[in-house]
């Protein structure tokens, strides 16, 4: 249960996470620069928070399919 909860999660925080680099990459492509700021505190931990889940959830599931492929 806990696997399948988890490979579900982590295809919704890559799709996020996609999404949210491909949004940055198009403004730059439109606009050539853009400077990204976050003024409130809460967001801005929100933020961090989630892509550093993101970011050790991707090392875990590498690690996994590393194993498997032994």
């Amino acid at each position: 249960m806990w696997d399948m909860l988890k490979e579900c999660w982590g295809n919704i925080f890559l799709i996020i996470a996609g999404g949210w680099v491909l949004a940055h990459l198009i403004l730059i492509k439109l606009y050539g620069n853009v400077a990204i700021a976050e003024p409130n505190v809460w967001i801005l931990w929100a933020e961090i928070v989630t892509l550093s889940l993101i970011v050790i959830l991707g090392i875990e599931r590498l690690i996994e399919d590393i194993r498997r492929m032994k």
